[in-house]
């Protein structure tokens, strides 16, 4: 909770500075948008080791194999990364890239979630 409250307070004022430098200077309301993003996010990351000890132990407990945790926090990387990276594009007025990188994200989770797609058809294989 409290790394939740440090975020939210440094979001609000690198909002609030990037609406006084939009004025005169857009981009470098862009950059500071940008960077508080990133930062927040790498912020973030560090303290989620106690989440990564957590599946750990849930992988040791439920037997799942090894393959499939990373997947998932590979596929949810890729959801925050996209929609990260999709509003700094709009942010920029850049609305047709926006949409790209969606799409791209999109097929990009597909993508790294084939080998789950994989276990299912081999079970209901082994299941008919």
């Amino acid at each position: 909770m409290d790394i939740l409250l440090k975020c939210a307070a440094a979001a609000i004022t690198a909002a609030v500075l990037g609406l006084v430098l939009k004025k005169n200077n857009p981009e470098t309301a862009l950059l500071l948008g940008t960077g508080a993003a990133v930062a927040l996010l790498a912020a973030v990351f560090t303290a989620a080791e106690d989440v990564f000890g957590f599946l750990g132990r849930l992988i040791d407990v439920t037997g799942l194999p090894d393959g499939i945790v990373p997947i998932v926090l590979k596929t949810v990387a890729v959801a925050v990364i996209t929609g990260l990276v999709s509003d700094i594009c709009k942010d920029a007025g850049q609305a047709a890239l926006s949409s790209a990188c969606e799409v791209a994200g999109a097929m990009t989770a597909m993508y790294i979630a084939m080998p789950l797609f994989e276990i299912v058809l081999e079970t209901m294989g082994k299941l008919m």
